[in-house]
């Protein structure tokens, strides 16, 4: 049965409007190189909706292109970012990886839950992250 333009309750929670969000600094800004990020609450080792980021300024050697007004992105690679995510057995699954160029931006995540986060900051780079919570 076909609920049309509908959202259910499950996909709201999953994926919230982003006007329901809110920032919360992770512990060791700014941050570099390799981060293994978690955020536990309760049985929930990443208890988050997402991840923003945003780059110090650049060191001496990246070139900074801007697209837009209000979008800046760099000559290469910033940061490379996957999510972990546990399967039954105790493997895991990374999922979602990306390659960013952007100054600064966001990731919310497909699934709920991940085991955590990899967050790959390129050599020289440093930036400044936080969780995207909901309702907190």
């Amino acid at each position: 049965m076909s609920t049309g333009g509908l959202v259910t309750i499950g996909q709201a929670i999953l994926h919230p409007p982003l006007g329901f969000l809110s920032l919360e600094a992770i512990p060791g800004n700014p941050h570099s190189g390799h981060n293994v990020l978690t955020r536990p609450r309760g049985l929930q080792n990443t208890d988050a909706k997402g991840v923003r980021w945003a780059a110090d300024p650049l060191p001496p050697g990246f070139g900074r292109i801007d697209a837009w007004s209000s979008v800046s992105r760099a000559d290469r690679t910033l940061a490379t970012i996957s999510l972990v995510y546990l399967i039954q057995g105790g493997a895991d699954l990374q999922s979602q990886r990306s390659s960013e160029d952007l100054l600064s931006g966001f990731i919310l995540f497909d699934q709920a839950l991940p085991f955590s986060v990899i967050f790959d900051i390129a050599p020289g780079v440093s930036m400044t992250l936080h969780w995207l919570l909901f309702l907190e």
